[in-house]
C-alpha cells in the first residue's frame, strides 16, 4: 500500500501482478525527499526500511507485525488508516492497482510456489509433487496449506486487497499487459 498526499493517490500492492515494481516507481511520492536518493529500485528494500506514516505519505501497514500483511494491506485496512488521519482521504484520492490477465498470473503464481517450495525445503508430498494442471483445477489449496508463508493470507482471496463489500473500489486498474502504457 501507497497513499501519496501530495499527489492524492492510493496503490494496492496486489499479488503477481508486478505490484512490486510499481511500488518502486511510486514509493518516491510517498516519502520525504531526504529517502529519494536511498531507493536502489529494490522493493524489498524500500518496503522493510521506510515503512510508516509520513506527512507526505504513507508506505505499507506499519501497525503489523506481519511482513506480507504490511506490504499487501486489504481496502478496507487502507480505509481505516487513512480515515484516522482524515476522513477525507479515502472518497478524494485517486484509488488504482495492478491486475494481470488471469491465465498469466496462474502461471506465474505456479512458478512463484514452486521457487518457494525449493526455498523452505519443503518435504511435503503434495508440495513437492505440484502439478500446474493440479493447481488450475482449484487444488492449490492443498499446496497453500502447507506452506509455511505469511503471503497465505493475500493468495486465498488477492481480490480482497481492492474490493470492499464484494464491490471494485479503484479508480483504476492498470493492466500488467499494458503495464507501461497504464
Amino acid at each position: 500500500m501507497l497513499v501519496s498526499h501530495k499527489y492524492k493517490f492510493i496503490f494496492f500492492k496486489t499479488i503477481k501482478t508486478a505490484s512490486s515494481s510499481v511500488f518502486d516507481f511510486f514509493a518516491p511520492f510517498c516519502l520525504p525527499k531526504k529517502f529519494h536518493k536511498e531507493n536502489n529500485g529494490d522493493s524489498d528494500y524500500l518496503l522493510d526500511k521506510y515503512i510508516g506514516v509520513y506527512k507526505t505519505g504513507i508506505v505499507g501497514d506499519s501497525s503489523t507485525e506481519n511482513l506480507a500483511k504490511k506490504r499487501h494491506v486489504f481496502c478496507e485496512d487502507v480505509k481505516e488508516i487513512v480515515d484516522k488521519i482524515d476522513i477525507e482521504i479515502w472518497d478524494s484520492y485517486f484509488k488504482f492497482c495492478v491486475v494481470r490477465n488471469p491465465w498469466d498470473l496462474c502461471v506465474s503464481r505456479f512458478f512463484w510456489l514452486k521457487k518457494l517450495r525449493k526455498e523452505n525445503n519443503l518435504t511435503n508430498e503434495k508440495v513437492i509433487k505440484l502439478e500446474f494442471e493440479k493447481m488450475i483445477a482449484g487444488m492449490h489449496d492443498v499446496f497453500f496449506k502447507n506452506l509455511k508463508t505469511s503471503y497465505k493470507f493475500a493468495i486465498k482471496n488477492p481480490e480482497n486487497i481492492y474490493k470492499m463489500n464484494g464491490e471494485y473500489i479503484c479508480d483504476f486498474h492498470i493492466k500488467y499487459e499494458n503495464l507501461k502504457s497504464d
